[in-house]
């Protein structure tokens, strides 16, 4: 076997056309939820990086499991071994919008993502206007 079969036998459904599409979607899902937590007046960079983890670790997610229902099904059967714990210390609202925005740019649409982050940030600021 050589290097350029072995290579191909283990890039799972995606071709090499496909690996600048998975970065620009986990650099896009970094940027938007990084510019949603700003505008949105989350306090510290520690939110703002645990956010911005969120977001890149549901495109990851999304980007690996678009492709294949079996994977879909492993995927969900380790998050439900796993279940993370959510810190207390992230806003609910602004916690889910990251993971919005993850999707969104994780199934291929970073784009529509993008367009939609600003209304989206300002319902996600307006909800959060009269909690302390």
């Amino acid at each position: 076997m050589d290097i350029a079969g072995f290579v191909v036998d283990h890039m799972g459904h995606f071709s090499a056309v496909d690996l600048p599409r998975v970065l620009f979607a986990l650099v896009m899902a970094a940027l938007i939820t990084l510019v949603l937590a700003w505008l949105q007046g989350s306090e510290g960079r520690s939110h703002q990086r645990s956010l911005v983890l969120w977001a890149v670790l549901a495109a990851a997610g999304t980007i690996l499991v678009r492709g294949q229902l079996p994977v879909a099904v492993v995927f969900l059967a380790l998050v439900l071994l796993v279940r993370p714990r959510v810190a207390e210390h992230l806003p609910s609202g602004l916690l889910f919008a990251a993971l919005v925005v993850g999707m969104g740019c994780g199934s291929g649409a970073s784009l529509v993502t993008a367009l939609m982050a600003l209304p989206l940030v300002l319902v996600v600021r307006w909800a959060g206007t009269g909690r302390a």
